[in-house]
């Protein structure tokens, strides 16, 4: 018997329609792509159950004759090529008879279209990949295509498929990179029913059209924020911004070549190689850029659901886009700092602003202590630090009662324990240095405030519901209508975890409080949940504890403000309740919170043979 076998015309079938027909998502995209080659003016998007009941898109587009509405949904059958080389010319997304093909193979599709001057159009529908009827129709002036049952034959696809928030926030997705860049087309788009976007079509020049798409898909406080740019030579165009509060992944960054929302590391790259020279480490850009090149100049077949596209001349396209963002960037922070254009000039006026801050906290300092300038130091009893080799291990040694401590001095008539770790100074306003019984101490506060607060928010979980900040007024976040999806699925959670959230309208969330420990202002909610909705996806597929650590350590890392000035007395109760973690050389995200030079190691330095 042979070993070889030619697999049924079946099997083949469902095959190849897998590779382009991955989720929901994946057929809205075809679909919506077939509406913009067909010249649509409006298109109407109904999605029920996640797409897993019902995905309907409707358009105003050319239409199909009866004819050509029979050959579009068979193999291989297209409208925009007749010969291989065509493949380099080809301007429009794919072959629409092809995409037809693929989606009716695992689904059941009707379809109804008719001509813009017909008198009748005509219906098909279509099962498994097969014709089953053929009935003539009224004139629909474009073309209806209804999707339903999906994968109800290949149940194994079917059964790996996220929840419904998960699969509805990546159709949503799908729309808004399409509204984002055919500004000339109006979308409509219900969800069970319910309106979720009314984008009108945008007429005016192409700048203002861009902008207000944005507005209205991204919102209004992360487009006020971006810098038009545009470079004539190489016809790119698109909106670039240093946007820290807002923009924490990659899914604030949009890449579209020729209209298709593609993925390029060489187009990533350029953008960072931009803002390491314009910007601090820690800043983040939003990107809308848009490409139009020649149809050979790129290739996107090289992804059987042409996401990621391969450039002829990477080396071209990378100095294009770096030269855009820089030009971005650079107005970005002039417009900060009008008469300075460069990033170190903002950096210096940010540490003008925090040394007239620590001038005021100091003079507070005085103020609270005029009698005593180094009470700072005996806060709780906290007198003293033993350092063991194991972290985990670190606790803290008081005196016994009614024992005097060595090394105690008196100042202004009253006795000070002075402790075996000193504060002597904020290092770049970042760092606090201490002096310790065997060399010196430093920590870095920031990595040490979110360990702090990451482990008081944990035992919080752990026990009961975390002690909450009501908000007298509600927060409102306005985001990407997938990205509520993908927080709203937490809500329940969310609420036992001490965020009461709701939606307020289709692209936006109402936060009425948030857990206390974190002390969140107005900005710092709203960059928080902005993340919270990039980052947390598959509610679902995480454990209790899962959910527990990404939560804390987003809030945690959003509540800890960069580049603070810390008093002595804040210096030495932040080492205070360090040392009380359970981990307390690492921030959450595992990076070190303290290290240490040893007397030994520091006498080295200075070549001395003898530890002072």
């Amino acid at each position: 018997m042979n070993k070889i076998k030619i697999l049924p015309e079946s099997v083949i079938n469902k095959i190849a329609a897998g590779e382009v027909i991955e989720r929901p998502a994946s057929v809205l995209k075809e679909l919506i792509e077939n509406s913009i080659d067909a010249g649509a003016k409006t298109i109407n998007v109904d999605i029920e159950k996640a797409g897993k009941g019902l995905i309907r898109v409707n358009d105003d587009g050319s239409g199909l004759s009866p004819a050509d509405l029979e050959l579009a949904v068979k193999r291989h059958s297209t409208s925009k090529i007749t010969d291989f080389s065509d493949l380099d010319k080809l301007a429009t997304f794919g072959f629409r008879g092809e995409a037809l093909y693929s989606i009716s193979a695992v689904s059941k599709m009707i379809i109804k279209s008719s001509t813009a001057d017909a008198l009748s159009g005509s219906e098909i529908y279509v099962e498994g990949g097969n014709i089953k009827r053929v009935l003539p129709a009224g004139p629909v002036g474009g073309t209806t295509v209804e999707i339903k049952d999906l994968f109800f034959n290949t149940p194994a696809r079917k059964k790996f498929l996220k929840s419904d928030s998960t699969e509805k926030s990546r159709m949503l997705k799908v729309i808004e990179e399409s509204a984002l860049i055919n500004t000339a087309t109006a979308f409509n788009v219900r969800c069970d029913g319910k309106e979720v976007y009314s984008l009108p079509a945008q007429t005016q020049d192409v700048r203002t059209n861009l902008l207000n798409r944005v507005r209205a898909v991204l919102g209004k406080e992360i487009a006020d924020k971006l810098i038009f740019v545009k470079d004539d030579f190489a016809d790119f165009k698109g909106f670039i911004g240093v946007v820290n509060r807002f923009s924490t992944s990659k899914s604030m960054q949009f890449f579209f070549v020729n209209k298709r929302p593609v993925t390029s590391t060489i187009l990533r790259q350029a953008l960072y190689r931009a803002l390491s020279s314009y910007t601090d480490k820690n800043a983040r850009v939003v990107s809308i850029i848009f490409l139009n090149l020649a149809p050979d100049s790129f290739d996107v077949n090289i992804h059987p659901q042409k996401k990621e596209v391969r450039f002829k001349d990477e080396g071209l396209i990378f100095s294009a886009i770096s030269k855009l963002a820089a030009q971005a960037l650079g107005q970005n922070l002039a417009e900060k700092n009008p008469q300075k254009s460069k990033a170190v000039y903002y950096i210096q006026d940010k540490k003008r602003s925090a040394a007239k801050d620590l001038e005021r906290k100091l003079k507070e300092e005085k103020e609270n202590s005029a009698s005593d300038d180094n009470a700072f130091l005996n806060i709780d009893n906290f007198v003293a630090v033993e350092e063991k080799s194991d972290a985990k291990s670190e606790t803290f040694s008081s005196p016994q009662n009614g024992a005097k401590p060595s090394g105690a001095t008196r100042t202004q008539d009253r006795e000070i324990f002075t402790p075996f770790y000193r504060f002597l100074n904020q290092v770049s306003q970042s760092y606090l240095l201490f002096e310790t019984k065997d060399g010196v101490l430093f920590v870095d506060q920031h990595a040490a405030q979110e360990r702090i607060l990451f482990e008081e928010y944990l035992a919080q979980l752990e026990g009961s519901k975390p002690a909450v900040q009501k908000f007298i007024v509600p927060v409102n976040v306005e985001m990407a209508a997938s990205g509520i999806e993908n927080i709203m699925q937490w809500k329940t959670w969310l609420a036992d975890a001490g965020f009461e959230i709701e939606r307020f309208g289709p692209t936006t969330i109402m936060l009425h409080s948030a857990p206390e420990v974190f002390g969140f202002d107005d900005n710092t909610i709203k960059e928080f949940v902005l993340t919270l909705a990039e980052n947390m996806k598959n509610a679902a597929d995480e454990t209790e504890d899962i959910k527990r650590q990404k939560v804390a350590r987003l809030a945690c890392k959003k509540s800890v403000k960069a580049n603070e000035t810390v008093t002595s007395r804040e210096a030495v109760e932040i080492l205070k309740k360090l040392h009380e973690c359970k981990h307390p050389n690492i921030c959450p995200h595992g990076r070190p919170a303290t290290f240490s030079f040893s007397k030994g190691e520091i006498s080295k330095k200075f070549s001395r043979s003898k530890v002072l």
